[in-house]
């Protein structure tokens, strides 16, 4: 599947809860392919959670295993999800069009799934 495929389906999968949608490379924080993206905000985003991950591996936490949400005023979440070692994907939600049961147990693993099989 192509990066712009990758895309397309996360598109066609969160609907109309979907704001904005970035995939980057990890290694120098790079956006691949996005689509409404705001490049400060996800490098904000992908800064902080590598500096969460760094005070929790300092205190003896496990790190941050495959996504984090992060619940943003204005009905707005933030979903950024651990693809693979090189790769990240941060989406911007409508809160108030899509369940978290919906993200956690549905489209997290199917887009892990999805990407870790091509």
């Amino acid at each position: 599947m192509t990066k712009e495929n990758f895309i397309a389906m996360i598109k066609t999968d969160f609907g109309n809860s979907l704001l904005s949608v970035d995939l980057w490379n990890n290694e120098d924080q790079v956006s691949l392919i996005s689509i409404n993206s705001n490049s400060e905000f996800y490098t904000i985003f992908m800064q902080t959670k590598n500096f969460l991950e760094k005070k929790l591996f300092e205190i003896g936490f496990p790190p941050i295993n495959d996504f984090m949400i992060v619940n943003l005023e204005m009905d707005t979440l933030f979903l950024l999800i651990k693809l693979d070692k090189n790769y990240s994907l941060g989406c911007l939600l409508d809160k108030s069009k899509i369940a978290i049961s919906t993200l956690t147990r549905i489209l997290v693993p199917k887009i892990l799934k999805e990407f870790n099989n091509n």
